[in-house]
């Protein structure tokens, strides 16, 4: 399949996407390990959310696994670019179901329980959805490309 213009953008958003979110989570995660308090400026709140009890998990921060799922994401995606196995964008989809989900779940701690916001966590949700949305996009116009060539 040759990739029109549109996919191409997309995909580069895509990836440039789950590079930002990396780097987020990374951020997120070294201060959490430096002990440090990230900066909140547009919201308050970060200290409350960064150093809650739900910010780890077995004790590991929370952000260290959202970190690692934007490297699984950026593999993926440069794998699928690589190989030009465009089909792989279905588990990618699949993938960023789970990011989506994840991102859902730490924001309604965020509004309903801890009553406090962290800027980076909400930045981190917000890339979730974007990279769901764009991994859909692209699997749905794959998915359309292979029923037209078995149309034809």
């Amino acid at each position: 399949m040759n990739l029109s213009r549109n996919h191409k953008i997309v995909i580069s958003l895509f990836l440039g996407l789950a590079v930002a979110g990396f780097i987020d989570a990374t951020y997120l995660s070294i201060e959490h390990y430096m002990g440090l308090t990230p900066p909140c400026t547009v919201v308050n709140g970060c200290e409350q959310v960064t150093t809650s009890i739900y910010s780890t998990f077995a004790g590991i921060s929370v952000a260290v696994f959202g970190a690692l799922y934007y490297l699984v994401v950026i593999f993926s995606c440069i794998h699928i670019l690589l190989s030009k196995r465009h089909d792989f964008f279905k588990y990618v989809a699949f993938l960023t179901w789970a990011g989506l989900g994840a991102s859902i779940y730490f924001t309604s701690l965020q509004v309903f329980v801890i009553h406090a916001y962290c800027l980076f966590c909400l930045t981190s949700a917000t890339i979730s959805l974007l990279l769901f949305i764009c991994a859909h996009y692209l699997w749905r116009e794959h998915h359309k490309y292979k029923k037209s060539i078995i149309n034809v």
